[in-house]
């Protein structure tokens, strides 16, 4: 019997033990309706529920640490590589370069580094090469508004040409909407 027509039985006064649940499907039963079998009502309620629990746990265990690797073997070896950078003359002088124009937005020099690659790449490469930096938080929040609202472009516009929708122009908005927040945050923080 399909699961609507237990539905539609319960509803025109048919026996309340017909109704079944997405829970009561799923092995969990509801409370207006418990199994019954020879070990007990409550024993299989909490041996069903225990296994259940420790499956999602498992699975969420796994999924967890999988995406854990997946940032660090992104995030490390920036880290790595702009700490090295750090201690050469190229970052610095990059830095440097791009400081007149970070200072609009109260950032440091390196920022510029940041703020295109996450733009191009991905969120987690900027956090890796700002965990590098050192910034002061004023910067970091700044950094973050503009990258909360303008990240990953090239995957993110290939998307919006998949969906038809005017990919640059949407992107472009999403620029100046980042960078235009971003300046009226900096204003607003002290410092």
């Amino acid at each position: 019997m399909r699961l609507q027509d237990r539905w539609r039985l319960a509803d025109a006064g048919g026996s309340s033990r017909s109704r079944v649940s997405n829970l009561d499907r799923a092995g969990i039963p509801d409370q207006d309706s418990p199994r019954t079998s020879s070990y007990g009502t409550d024993t299989v309620n909490q041996n069903t529920i225990a296994s259940l629990r420790n499956g999602v746990l498992a699975v969420g265990i796994k999924k967890g640490l999988w995406t854990f690797w997946m940032l660090m073997k992104i995030m490390v070896p920036v880290y790595i590589i702009v700490t090295l950078l750090n201690h050469t003359p190229v970052l610095p002088a990059v830095a440097r370069f791009f400081e007149p124009f970070m200072g609009i937005w109260q950032l440091p020099g390196d920022a510029a580094l940041a703020l295109v690659l996450g733009h191009v790449v991905n969120l987690y490469v900027a956090i890796a090469v700002i965990a590098a930096g050192g910034w002061d938080p004023a910067s970091v929040t700044v950094a973050g508004v503009i990258l909360g609202v303008s990240h990953s472009l090239i995957m993110e516009g290939a998307i919006l040409r998949q969906m038809r929708a005017p990919a640059l122009l949407l992107t472009l908005m999403r620029v100046i909407v980042a960078w235009t927040l971003g300046y009226l945050v900096a204003l607003a923080l002290p410092g």
